[in-house]
């Protein structure tokens, strides 16, 4: 037997031996990188609440009759209903391919390259399972949502009031658009803006404590917040320093929003592996799909794009964007949940797209440091998000949107924020086909503020409208 022939696979859960296990799937991430085992197990006596964070060894004869471990990891993902169970581990085989008396044994989680920092809190918990069975909950992506909900609200709550006051010492105010209604200019000044500060900063700590940073889904939602976060800080500091609502050049805005959601899902498709990423899927039709091809990547950016502005064009009114940001995550929290559960996607005939469940934690975030930042934004607002927080939080809906593969729903969840951008479309188009203004003013709220209508009857009413829309886009997932 040559020195890289393997035989006589046994697989250890913890000191229990798998003997009916099949599918052993194996990608090798690189010497010293992340690799993975997907291995189909068919024991009903399994214990499912004592899996998650249990050690896995997979053994092999290496060109002998001694055993040696080939594999050694510990479990990050199962499906209970067929104990699927896949592995994240550190990269053990290009050591034991390469050589003559191949290394026997990694001795501990901590010679692990796959944690992260902001894992650890996570991590650590779950090595006392074995101790505290009540640590079980943390193994459920329910109750790790709820828990980046209550952290992400908490660091809202706690960080506002104080951001509030040093943005107000420093003048940082909310430059308004000089041609707006009057009433609205005169109400709006000396504001304070920039508060998607404190949004991102309880969104992103809360995932990192809670999710799973293995996950590629969630890597790439952090990178869209915190990018696009970063460009709309930027528009933000140069609306402060002109003392207009001008800011950077709208074509620079639109060649960076493009340059970094490319980048992104460009990223994205390397590492995502099911053939169905790139088809376009349509609700109330079961068997309605359009695989895009190469038109993935522009359409991705498009939606993207679209929603970080459709979100930014929004944000006009106290709490206006908010709300319905809050409406349109909770509807992504579900959507992304029951997509990374094959009982759920299967009895709702959605596609099954394996680690997407991770996303309600990222989802449950948003919803956290929203309602946090609301109440302070609440009419009358006391701090606006300001393009930090409108084109990172829009940005991160259209990704959340594309690993779902729920694109069009997310236009129905978020019609809203489609409508206040067409408003300013279709203005726009028939002031310079026609020089005639449909509306009043654009985005359609500044139309009903000249109209008369009060901001908060307005704003209560969007919201209303945000709600019916949310409920019908959800709707969708059973009619197929």
């Amino acid at each position: 037997m040559s020195r890289n022939t393997y035989s006589n696979p046994r697989l250890f859960l913890g000191s229990k031996e798998i003997i009916n296990f099949t599918s052993i799937n194996y990608k090798n991430g690189g010497k010293n990188t992340v690799s993975s085992l997907s291995v189909k197990i068919n024991d009903p006596e399994l214990d499912d609440a004592a899996l998650l964070g249990k050690e896995v060894v997979f053994f092999l004869n290496y060109g002998s009759d001694d055993s040696v471990p080939f594999f050694r990891g510990f479990v990050r993902q199962f499906t209970p209903t067929d104990k699927d169970i896949n592995l994240v581990v550190h990269d053990v085989l290009s050591f034991l391919a390469g050589a003559e008396s191949p290394p026997l044994t990694i001795t501990n989680k901590e010679n692990y390259d796959g944690f992260t920092v902001g894992q650890m809190l996570y991590e650590l918990l779950l090595n006392y399972v074995e101790i505290f069975s009540f640590l079980n909950v943390f193994k459920y992506i329910t109750f790790r949502t709820g828990l980046a909900f209550f952290t992400s609200l908490l660091i809202a709550l706690i960080i506002g009031g104080p951001f509030i006051k040093l943005f107000s010492n420093k003048k940082i105010f909310n430059p308004i658009r000089d041609d707006g209604p009057s009433e609205h200019i005169v109400k709006k000044i000396g504001t304070p803006t920039m508060g998607g500060v404190i949004i991102l900063l309880g969104l992103i700590i809360s995932v990192l404590l809670w999710a799973d940073l293995t996950n590629a889904y969630i890597l790439f939602c952090l990178y869209i917040v915190a990018s696009f976060g970063l460009l709309g800080a930027f528009d933000d500091y140069k609306k402060i320093r002109n003392s207009n609502s001008i800011g950077i050049s709208s074509k620079f805005k639109i060649i960076m929003q493009i340059i970094l959601a490319m980048f992104g899902v460009v990223v994205l498709m390397y590492f995502v592996e099911y053939q169905e990423f790139k088809n376009l899927y349509f609700p109330f039709f079961k068997n309605l799909i359009i695989n895009l091809g190469w038109f993935f990547v522009p359409f991705s950016i498009f939606v993207i794009i679209g929603s970080s502005n459709a979100v930014n064009l929004t944000d006009g009114l106290d709490g206006l964007a908010t709300v319905p940001v809050i409406l349109v995550a909770g509807c992504f929290a579900f959507i992304s949940y029951v997509s990374g559960n094959i009982v759920f996607s299967e009895y709702l005939q959605i596609l099954y797209i394996e680690g997407a469940g991770e996303i309600s934690i990222f989802c449950g975030s948003i919803i956290g440091a929203c309602l946090g930042f609301l109440w302070f934004n609440a009419p009358p607002a006391k701090i606006f998000m300001g393009d930090t927080g409108s084109l990172s939080l829009g940005g991160s809906l259209g990704a959340v949107g594309i690993i779902t593969k729920h694109e069009i729903v997310l236009a129905i969840t978020g019609g809203l924020f489609v409508l206040e951008a067409l408003s300013v479309v279709v203005q726009v188009i028939s002031f310079k086909l026609t020089g005639k203004r449909i509306f009043r003013m654009a985005p359609i709220h500044h139309h009903f503020e000249q109209k008369g209508w009060a901001e908060p009857t307005i704003v209560i009413r969007f919201w209303i409208i945000a709600l019916i829309l949310a409920l019908i886009g959800l709707s969708t997932l059973k009619l197929r």
